[in-house]
Parts: structure tokens; sequence; C-alpha cells
């Protein structure tokens, strides 16, 4: 809590041996404008820069491991981040509704995205994931201006991820997917709702369930083949698709 509330704190100097920075250590300095991390930086935690809302630009440095849930949300003038390749833990919420958020780039980083974690992120147009091994439910929901995807050979399981991505019109699913998850019950399903959704394609040959309103109300798609190791189809899966 350092620095919370500090409205009026616009530069930031951190030393170079700092190795962390803690719990809502800048959480709602809404006029941060500049801030440069040191090249020792390990760890982000949670909350650290929750609602600045007028950051713009943070370079992430090589050294990170861990940036800690809610650690950038509302920070809704930030318009890039690189997610360095060490960093092997990635809190939910992390850039939740960061509004203004372009590009998002893993740099052959290999861990689980969280759920929520780019959540409302509506300006979103260009994903490159690297080598992650899971994206979570509702990890890329609403990110309405999303045209296409490409989810790496390396993922594994995909929940709910996609859902309400109102732009994203083609997917691309590689070799590695084991798992696709839904919920029914609140029709929650990978691409539900992506209404202008027309090619998917599933590499995987190992995929062996598709989830629960994986394609609820895609009503653009015409024309998808599901792999032939696939066993069991749930519920409302194609439902709305017209």
């Amino acid at each position: 809590n350092t620095f919370r509330d500090c409205t009026r704190l616009e530069n930031v100097t951190l030393p170079n041996a700092l190795t962390s920075i803690e719990f809502c250590a800048f959480d709602n300095c809404t006029r941060l404008k500049n801030l440069t991390l040191p090249n020792m930086l390990q760890s982000i935690d949670e909350y650290a820069f929750r609602g600045c809302s007028q950051l713009q630009a943070i370079i992430l440095p090589a050294s990170l491991n861990t940036i800690g849930q809610y650690a950038f949300q509302n920070c809704s003038s930030l318009k890039n981040i690189l997610i360095p390749e060490h960093v092997t833990g990635l809190g939910q919420y992390a850039f939740n509704a960061c509004t203004a958020l372009k590009s998002v780039t893993f740099d052959e980083t290999s861990l689980a995205i969280q759920p929520c974690t780019f959540y409302g992120c509506a300006n979103i147009t260009d994903v490159e994931l690297g080598k992650v091994t899971s994206i979570g439910d509702h990890a890329f929901r609403n990110c309405t201006r999303l045209e296409s995807v490409v989810i790496p050979n390396s993922v594994e399981s995909l929940g709910y991820a996609f859902q309400g991505c109102t732009s994203l019109k083609s997917v691309v699913i590689g070799t590695g997917l084991k798992t696709i998850g839904g919920y029914e019950y609140y029709r929650y399903g990978l691409f539900a709702d992506c209404t202008k959704l027309t090619n998917v394609e599933i590499k995987s040959n190992i995929l062996t369930n598709v989830g629960s309103c994986c394609f609820y109300n895609c009503r653009s798609l015409k024309h998808i083949i599901l792999p032939a190791s696939v066993k069991s189809i749930d519920q409302r899966v194609f439902e709305g698709c017209s």
C-alpha cells in the first residue's frame, strides 16, 4: 500500500536493485503516466497497479517471474503488453478492463492463462500466444474487436475463453488440445455468442469431447469438421447456429 491512492503522482523512478513490487503498491494512482521498471524485478504482486488509468505504456523486464491477480486491472490507457519468456505465474483479472489494450504477446512463455485475465479488453485486435499451455474461463471474453486467433500446439485445455468476441471470424486450434470446457446452465461456451465466426479449424487428433455451448449462438457458422477422435458432444454445442 506504499503509494496507494496517491492520485496526483505522475512520475516514478524505481531503483535498479528492486526485485518486488508488492500488494497495492501503486493502486489507484490515477495520474501515474511515466514508470520504468527495474531490470532485476521478479514479481508484481496483486493489485500493484490497479486503476492507474493514465499509464499508457509499460515494459515488463525479462527477469519477471510473476504477475499477481488484478495487477493491472482498469489500466484503461495501456495499449500494448509483452509477457516475458520467464513469467510462470499470471493471476486472474491481471489485465481485466484494460479497455485501450490493442495487442498482447506472450514471448515464448509457457504458462497457463488464468480465468478473466483479459476479460473486457474490448480493443484487442492482435493476440500471440507463444507456448501457452491452457486458457481459462472468460480469459478473453468480450474482446469485441478480435477477428482471428491461432491457438498454438502447446495448448492442452480451453475453457469458455472467447465468449462474446463478436468480431471473431476465424480460429485455428493446434494439435495439442485435449479438453474444451463449458457450462450449460449459464450458456457459457468456448465460442458462445461469437456471432461472426465462420471458420474453425481443429488440428488436434486427441480431442475426445466438445464441451457444453462451445458454438452456442454462432449464427454465422456454416461448416465445421470435428476430428475423428471426438467421442461425445455436450449440451447446446450448436444451439442457435442458424
